[in-house]
């Protein structure tokens, strides 16, 4: 038997209107309109909208810069 996922029942449904988009949209598209309908800060959608163009090493140096940061909240 193969891996199977979650079946189509078990999953939860959002009926928020801005959260709403075509099942081709990706997480960044998804991001930008949450952004522009106020739900998260500008800054972290310009990042979200960002991140499938980044390098890898470009996401790796960001994990690092956040892992720094929360580091002093510890």
């Amino acid at each position: 038997m193969g891996v199977e996922g979650p079946e189509r029942g078990d999953v939860t449904s959002c009926n928020h209107k801005d959260l709403q988009s075509s099942p081709d949209a990706s997480a960044a598209e998804c991001a930008a309109r949450a952004a522009v309908s106020g739900d998260i800060d500008p800054d972290l959608a310009r990042i979200i909208a960002a991140w499938p163009a980044l390098s890898a090493e470009t996401r790796e140096r960001l994990g690092r810069l956040i892992d720094d940061a929360m580091s002093t909240y510890d």
